[in-house]
């Protein structure tokens, strides 16, 4: 056994020996590294040290020959201001010697300036211009160097610069007279280019030369201070406003026909406009291109030329003064139809101008401008056209000739007569843009909103008339009913209006959207107004006969309600014409008043009831006539609410119970049924009856609304007791 662990012990130990051995070869492998990389970088460093130190030893070197140098010249400068003044003879001998070389170079020039300039005049007028422009070249050199040679020499008489310049008088008359020969050409240039475009390359040839040598002077100038006479020429301007001018002639040559002889002369005269403008951008893209030097860029000059000649004439026609839809054909030109492919875009046009920048012919300014002076002028026209429409439209609301019927309602021209005067704008506004659609639909929306009270306005007037003296209008009744159609009809037409020429802007509060929603409101109570007048005829038919309910004659006779049912048969007879919604709103309406007027009858005590025999006969017959007025209305109108007649038959329980016990349900029933009943109600209900005291009828009315939780009640609106006003103090 301790053999065992000596023998391991042995083991461990070689393997540790091992492991210490290897650890130590790495640390002196890595410690070698380490050195070798500090020895290489302490040489590299005494490498660049000691190029360092030889560079400043050579720059030290340098700098000491260089001191050498300075020293040297410094010496020499010295003996210089005594060599200026031994070469100042030499100097001027060189300056008399550079003048008469010049003098004797342009000699020939100098003794034939006259002929020259002669001849050159002789190929001018024989539009030899290149010729000419030679020649002119030639003695504009000779003048030039001999003024230059003057001009070099600063003690030089004036003199003889003024008999130079006089002398060669003739040169600068003979260069605008070759100027002149070129704008000539040039204002031709779409003509001339058709049939001898070598005479706009020859004027366009000599411009780009005195271009060269306004140029080449001028830079000259900036070396010596001298320019010669009549320098720098600028012929480039020139002929850019030659050919400016020409444009500028050819448009308004088209001169537009007077508004007095033809009505369609603006339309005619933009049309024109445009003809011209695309025939001359033809000659410009086809034929112009190879003739002008490319860096004319002659498509985009020409484009830009027509552009302010136009800009120009549309300013003029507005200062002239414009009228009704001349505003709308002028916007929609300047706007649509001359960037579109009608004019500006057209594919003939366009190949040689595909990166050119076409600009709005009117700025924005310019187009608010022109819309709001269109509004305004629209506004006059069609608060005019409106009335004048009205007022030809109620000429026949009199006459004794019936409403026209369509569809089988009868109703007035003066809806579709108005609104295909709207849709007319509008459509032509439509055309210009939307901006200038959102214009005129506001203007007609506001406009159709103050219509609405001039038409009610004299409907009203129509309506007093006619009860003035019933007899007078003789189809009063058929017109009203037509004139309620004619309401109907508005709405109507403003939401086909909605559907046809607006879409709602979701993102913002839309103004327009807004409109059509008060005109349709302001036309709906329009609608109802005229309803009300036209059951005031039957109303006011009736009334008599609403007067006599609860009398002794009412109670004896059956004639009163039977006659309020025949009339309002008869009325609907006629109002048979209504369109559905018009009738059913009608037939409500007149169930309301019938309902009203008979219901406030019944509170008003006229009959006074001794017996509970006179109180059931009343109920009975206030049972009998509801159910008369009920069969009269679901005759007028099938679906038409009952509602408002229904608290009649509680009454009539109420009027004809026959015991107090009865009495106090009925009450009950009614005040639990009816919440806007009030205490007058019950009140005036009670004392109808006879057999109770004035206190009693009282205390019952409070104990009733008590019950039924009504005390603190206000106004309820919900039955047709909201519309029944009556007052106990009548019983008192």
């Amino acid at each position: 056994m301790a053999w065992l662990k000596k023998k391991l012990f042995i083991v461990r130990w070689d393997v540790c020996c091992g492991v210490v051995e290897q650890m130590l070869k790495k640390v002196t492998y890595k410690k070698a590294s380490l050195d070798a990389q500090l020895k290489n970088a302490m040489e590299g460093q005494m490498d660049g040290i000691r190029t360092g130190m030889e560079n400043l030893d050579t720059a030290l070197k340098h700098v000491k020959e260089v001191e050498l140098g300075l020293h040297g010249i410094k010496d020499a400068l010295k003996n210089v201001d005594a060599l200026n003044e031994k070469l100042s003879e030499v100097r001027k001998e060189h300056v008399k010697h550079s003048q008469l070389a010049a003098a004797m170079e342009n000699l020939k020039h100098i003794f034939t300036v006259p002929e020259s300039v002669e001849k050159t005049r002789e190929w001018i007028s024989d539009g030899k211009l290149l010729y000419a422009h030679q020649s002119l070249m030639d003695l504009e050199n000779s003048r030039d160097s001999l003024l230059f040679e003057l001009h070099k020499h600063a003690g030089a008489p004036q003199g003889d610069q003024r008999l130079l310049i006089s002398y060669f008088a003739d040169v600068s008359a003979l260069s605008k007279e070759l100027l002149k020969q070129i704008k000539l050409t040039l204002v031709r240039t779409l003509n001339v280019v058709r049939k001898e475009p070598k005479l706009v390359v020859t004027a366009l040839r000599l411009v780009e030369r005195e271009e060269a040598i306004d140029r080449m002077t001028l830079s000259c100038q900036n070396e010596t201070g001298f320019l010669p006479p009549d320098r720098p020429k600028m012929w480039k301007d020139e002929a850019m406003s030659v050919l400016r001018s020409a444009v500028q002639n050819r448009v308004e040559g088209n001169r537009p026909a007077e508004r007095e002889t033809t009505k369609t002369w603006l339309t005619l005269y933009l049309e024109s406009i445009r003809s011209l403008i695309l025939e001359d951008l033809k000659v410009v893209n086809q034929l112009c291109v190879p003739v002008f030097p490319p860096h004319w860029n002659v498509c985009q000059m020409f484009l830009d030329f027509y552009h302010d000649a136009l800009r120009d004439n549309i300013e003029e026609l507005v200062r002239n003064g414009l009228v009704d839809d001349e505003y709308l054909f002028l916007l929609n030109w300047a706007c649509n139809t001359y960037p579109s492919a009608e004019c500006m875009n057209h594919h003939s046009v366009r190949s040689q101008m595909e990166n050119l920048e076409i600009r709005p012919l009117l700025e924005k300014e310019q187009i608010e401008s022109l819309i709001n002076m269109y509004i305004k002028e629209l506004t006059e026209k069609i608060k005019g056209l409106f009335l004048k429409t009205l007022n030809t439209v109620s000429n026949d609301w009199e006459k004794n000739e019936p409403p026209e019927i369509v569809k089988n309602y009868t109703r007035t021209e003066l809806a579709p007569l108005i609104f295909k005067n709207i849709e007319d704008h509008l459509k032509n506004a439509k055309i210009v843009s939307q901006d200038m659609l959102k214009e005129v639909l506001l203007l007609n929306l506001k406009l159709l909103l103050e219509f609405a009270d001039t038409f009610k306005a004299l409907v009203y007037s129509y309506k007093m008339k006619h009860f003035m003296d019933r007899n007078q209008i003789p189809r009063f009744t058929e017109f009203m009913v037509a004139l309620v159609n004619t309401c109907s009809e508005f709405i109507e037409l403003t939401s086909q209006l909605k559907l046809r020429f607006w879409r709602m802007n979701n993102d913002t509060v839309d103004e327009v959207a807004k409109l059509f929603t008060s005109v349709a409101d302001a036309y709906q109570k329009v609608t109802s107004e005229f309803c009300d007048y036209l059951l005031e005829e039957p109303f006011q038919d009736t009334k008599i006969y609403f007067d006599g309910i609860m009398t002794r004659e009412w109670l004896a006779s059956s004639e009163t309600v039977q006659t309020i049912c025949v009339t309002f048969k008869d009325y609907f007879s006629d109002y048979g014409m209504l369109r559905p919604d018009n009738l059913k709103f009608v037939a409500e309406e007149a169930q309301l008043g019938v309902a009203k007027r008979y219901i406030t009858a019944l509170l008003q005590q006229k009959l006074s009831l001794r017996t509970a025999e006179e109180r059931k006969q009343v109920g009975e017959k206030i049972c009998e006539e509801k159910k008369q007025l009920l069969m009269l209305f679901r005759h007028i109108s099938e679906d038409t609410d009952e509602s408002k007649l229904s608290p009649i038959d509680e009454l009539a329980d109420v009027i004809s119970a026959d015991n107090v016990d009865f009495l106090s349900f009925s009450l009950r029933t009614l005040a639990q049924k009816y919440r806007d009943l009030a205490e007058d109600h019950l009140i005036c209900l009670m004392s109808i009856r006879g057999d109770l005291g004035k206190l009693e009828v009282r205390q019952k009315a409070k104990e009733v609304l008590e019950d039924a939780g009504q005390v603190e009640k206000m106004n309820v609106d919900g039955s047709i007791f909201s519309y029944i006003h009556v007052t106990a103090s009548i019983f008192s």
